[in-house]
């Protein structure tokens, strides 16, 4: 059964429509073709052993179809209060239609509210979305992630202070202190506020009970509005380690989805009608584009394992939102931070 992260939805529709006893069949699934990107819920049945005879059977999707569901809108609004020496005080934080998953913020606030209204599986007002939503790798942490990290990056500036060592003084967590000063260090992290012109940034981040924390370099083109991303460096701490190699693999695939979604891959719609509907006008990542990944993975064999592939998408759009203010000044607030929006926001100052 290819395509498929619900492939036993999928069989038990194939069983109910065949019209024979289910206890006569048995459905083979191809285990590389799984995934949790785009086709929940349509699946295609693979060869299926009928009392000992095999048919092959195969439901065909069009390639508009595996576009299906999509990342829920969101619109999140933040409040946040610091004291004259400059240490956050209170925090009021509110997201509408992607869900509340890690919004709770993990610095060391003493006054902190958080609440959701929606969530991405259900719960929204009726016609909200125009097209599908489902799984999308960490879905709504990564959208509570790009706001809390970008807000946290704007309070950094406005008090002209790093972005690092900002963080790190509303850090007690040993965790998030141990991945936030390994990604920076092996960056090469140097302490200014920001926007310096070197364009760097950071962002952390909990998820499945993971620990990580992204540091990333990038350089902008003014004219065009392009970005492009020199350098991700990613550390995490998953608890104890059971497969490195597979491990580095799963954070480096989670990085690249992620910098689909913060650079390009925007759905647009027009009177509830989803235009892009296909690969030739919906942008993914390609390989051309792609920058130097490397990877941290801490040792705590204390901690059992947790997650491992989502977490590092969580932080790569802010990430990248931090790295491109850090060079231009330009705060984006909207994914996809595709060219038009960068120049807008340059124009804006």
């Amino acid at each position: 059964m290819a395509f498929s992260q619900g492939w036993l939805l999928g069989g038990a529709r194939f069983i109910r429509e065949s019209g024979l006893r289910a206890q006569s069949r048995r459905l083979d699934s191809d285990p590389l073709s799984q995934g949790a990107r785009g086709t929940q819920g349509k699946s295609q049945v693979g060869p299926a052993l009928w009392n000992r005879f095999w048919f092959a059977v195969h439901e065909a999707i069009e390639a508009a179809e595996k576009v299906g569901c999509r990342r829920s809108a969101a619109v999140v609004k933040i409040r946040a209060g610091l004291d004259d020496a400059g240490k956050l005080q209170f925090w009021d934080y509110r997201v509408y239609c992607a869900g509340g998953r890690e919004a709770q913020p993990f610095y060391d606030i003493p006054h902190q509210r958080t609440q959701s209204a929606g969530d991405w599986s259900g719960g929204n007002p009726p016609g909200l979305h125009p097209f599908a939503v489902g799984p999308w790798r960490a879905p709504s942490v990564n959208t509570n992630t790009f706001a809390r990290e970008s807000h946290i990056d704007t309070l950094a500036s406005r008090l002209g202070r790093d972005p690092l060592e900002f963080r790190l003084s509303h850090l007690s967590d040993p965790r998030m202190r141990r991945v936030l000063l390994a990604a920076s260090k092996q960056l090469g992290w140097k302490p200014a506020p920001g926007p310096s012109g070197r364009g760097v940034g950071l962002a952390c981040a909990i998820y499945s009970g993971t620990y990580v924390a992204t540091a990333a370099e990038v350089t902008v083109n003014k004219s065009t509005g392009t970005v492009e991303v020199k350098r991700v460096v990613s550390a995490q701490d998953q608890g104890v380690t059971v497969n490195p190699d597979g491990s580095r693999q799963q954070m480096e695939g989670s990085i690249t989805m992620g910098l689909g979604y913060a650079l390009a891959e925007e759905v647009r719609f027009k009177d509830g009608a989803v235009l892009d509907r296909n690969f030739d006008t919906y942008q993914i990542p390609r390989f051309s584009w792609l920058p130097r990944i490397e990877t941290i993975l801490i040792e705590n064999p204390e901690t059992p394992a947790s997650g491992c592939g989502e977490p590092p998408i969580t932080t790569t759009g802010a990430v990248v939102a931090n790295a491109i203010f850090d060079a231009t000044g330009a705060r984006l607030r909207q994914l996809p931070m595709t060219p038009e929006r960068l120049k807008a926001g340059l124009l804006q100052g």
